[in-house]
């Protein structure tokens, strides 16, 4: 995930102007009641945004290296199942069959975020492609 120059926006305006409303309220004690705590949530929320947007960047860089440097092969659902919704999209527990070539064939369950219109696809028998990290046989990448 990445910021636009909207997100900078905000996150400059959240956050400088959180440390601005914190230390209006340490210095006006009449107002501390309320300035501190807002101007302390402000600014908190914006570091939690930012360390978000990092952890979500690298992520995302680290699926782009999958996809690109991946040992490919494919993988077979055996079985599908989700009882959770994320923002409205099925966290989906997936038990597939792999069959990588050099690592051997194997059954793995991998959980992931999906759309509705794909998790309604997802019946035993779909194959699918993936990518495996060739130092980790644990670390793949299911595209759906």
């Amino acid at each position: 995930m990445k910021f636009n120059r909207t997100g900078y926006w905000l996150l400059a305006l959240f956050g400088v102007g959180g440390a601005v409303l914190f230390a209006i309220g340490l210095l006006a004690p009449g107002a501390s009641f309320v300035l501190v705590p807002l101007g302390g949530s402000w600014v908190l929320a914006t570091l939690g945004l930012v360390v978000y947007a990092r952890r979500q960047s690298r992520k995302a860089e680290h699926e782009l290296w999958l996809f690109q440097n991946g040992l490919r092969g494919t993988a077979t659902l055996v079985e599908a199942s989700s009882n959770m919704e994320v923002n409205g999209e099925p966290a989906m527990k997936l038990v597939l069959d792999l069959e990588v070539p050099g690592s051997g064939a194997r059954r793995v369950e991998h959980k992931l975020l999906m759309s509705k219109f794909a998790a309604y696809r997802m019946r035993p028998g779909v194959v699918l492609p993936v990518h495996q990290n060739p130092r980790d046989p644990g670390d793949l990448l299911v595209r759906w």
